[in-house]
């Protein structure tokens, strides 16, 4: 435990740091830097390629970590995992670059001639894919040696800080624009050459090809099990996909302003994530102990969790937008309706989340493939639907009904089988807790300085907000969270004094 401890922590440090430099150089540096159709252009080949590898990964990273167990210490080399990862990778990507390029004709049609740089970069969604899924493949075997920071540091943080100096190469005119979009893309070869350097260095990288063979009497199991995971992970691609790339087709303006707006929109999310993982376990275990009672209570209290801290972030971005869209060009004043309900869209699936790690730890966990497979449907369909007709407004609508409409599924399945549910007459009161914090600030005039507007309302939120929610003792939970947090800060003054 001593050591999942000390790298969870290490870990989490890293996560928040990359989070936030991520935003800086997306959301305020790239956005101010680029033309809105570089812009654009940046967020569909990322989004292309990000597609490409998970498609090209046919489940890798799943199979590694169900596996791997198995074959651990076999004879020093792990049953030749190395070259197994080399071979399974190899695969994969001559078979999706194969496709991608006999449906070069049709994929380059269906982007017009408003996006007709999507023709230029085309082929680099190969390499950049290809990176991204070694470098993955090769995370997952870290994981599963417990050694999780490295890599973690290596895609939050330091391919963050690589693109950071980038941007400075781009704005002091070192570099023209098209460079800065290949060296961008690059980033993940150098972190797929970090991870292999630093496996040698640990002892780790042992290509053994004699022994890859070790993993055949278990290929058909594990083609199954790959073929599985890899259709729900290429179904949440699609979603999170799907709406930059065909809004792409149309203009990559558009693209570049919805980008925008779904990266501060998924700000969100940020805390259902990583509470996510942490019940996941637990919802296993309970399973495993028949005790669903105390999954009905865990599923509960994360979700109000959830809830109240999903709430807290949407509600101090919306109350900002105005004053938050001075930073950037005029173009982007579309973005406000896709972070409104992008941002709501993904409070609800945050606030029930549990249902799905309920869902895939119980016996009906097919249904997830059930449940990727609709979702994955509705969004091409309500964004080829919406999209020619809204645009921006159109793919924001689109992905905020895939998402509610699914999670809705998800929680009256999880009632239907098991009886639980997440709300009660609390989730009510915070809503309106959430809706008397944000109503006050609200109506403060604006001063017309930018940072003097924002501080005011997010300090006079935050205080109305957290001490109404301590005071009903909603969550006890967030209440020990707070409690703990300005016991640090006065221990900090102390010191200081």
């Amino acid at each position: 435990m001593g050591v999942v401890k000390k790298q969870g922590i290490a870990n989490s440090i890293w996560i928040y740091a990359g989070l936030i430099l991520g935003y800086v150089n997306v959301g305020w540096i790239m956005a101010k830097i680029l033309s809105t159709e570089n812009f654009g252009l940046r967020s569909v080949l990322f989004q292309a390629g990000s597609f490409f590898s998970v498609v090209a990964l046919v489940g890798m990273a799943n199979v590694i970590n169900r596996f791997f167990p198995s074959m651990r210490e076999q004879k020093g080399h792990h049953g030749g995992i190395v070259a197994f990862i080399f071979s399974y990778w190899v695969v994969g990507i001559l078979i999706s670059a194969i496709v991608l390029h006999f449906t070069q004709t049709w994929v380059l049609a269906f982007y017009t001639e408003k996006s007709a740089l999507i023709e230029e970069f085309y082929y680099f969604i190969i390499p950049f894919g290809a990176s991204l899924a070694l470098f993955e493949g090769l995370a997952a075997y870290c994981r599963a040696l417990l050694k999780t920071t490295f890599p973690i540091f290596i895609r939050e943080l330091a391919i963050r800080v690589y693109n950071l100096i980038l941007l400075g190469l781009l704005y002091f005119n070192f570099i023209e624009f098209p460079e800065f979009l290949y060296l961008y893309l690059s980033g993940y070869i150098l972190g797929a050459v970090a991870l292999i350097i630093y496996l040698i260095k640990i002892g780790e990288f042992k290509i053994e090809w004699s022994h890859a063979f070790a993993w055949v009497p278990r290929l058909k199991e594990m083609i199954r099990f790959g073929f599985y995971t890899w259709f729900n992970n290429s179904m949440r691609m699609i979603v999170k996909t799907a709406d930059v790339l065909m809004l792409g087709a149309m203009d990559l303006r558009y693209a570049g302003i919805y980008g925008l707006g779904s990266l501060i929109g998924n700000i969100v999310q940020v805390p259902s994530q990583s509470l996510r993982q942490i019940a996941a376990p637990l919802i296993s275990r309970h399973f495993d102990d028949n005790n669903i009672k105390e999954i009905g209570v865990l599923y509960s209290k994360t979700c109000m969790v959830q809830l109240i801290a999903g709430l807290f972030l949407y509600l101090g971005i919306v109350l900002n937008l105005e004053s938050l869209f001075t930073i950037w060009r005029s173009e982007f004043a579309d973005a406000k309706i896709v972070i409104i309900l992008l941002g709501g869209a993904r409070l609800v699936a945050g606030s029930t989340g549990m249902n799905g790690r309920i869902i895939v730890e119980s016996r009906y966990f097919r249904m997830n493939f059930v449940f990727n497979l609709i979702m994955g449907v509705m969004v091409i369909g309500t964004n080829a639907w919406l999209i020619p007709k809204y645009q921006i407004f159109g793919a924001a609508l689109a992905s905020a009904i895939t998402i509610t409409t699914i999670s809705a599924m998800k929680v009256l399945f999880v009632y239907s089988k098991f009886g639980l549910q997440p709300f009660n007459g609390k989730t009510l009161v915070a809503l309106g807790v959430g809706a008397v914090a944000f109503l006050i600030p609200y109506f403060i005039p604006h001063s017309g300085m930018m940072v003097l507007d924002v501080a005011i309302k997010s300090l006079l939120f935050a205080a109305l907000y957290i001490f109404m929610m301590m005071q009903l003792r909603l969550s006890q939970e967030i209440n020990g969270m707070v409690l703990n947090g300005i016991k640090k800060v006065k221990v900090l003054l102390r010191m200081e004094g």
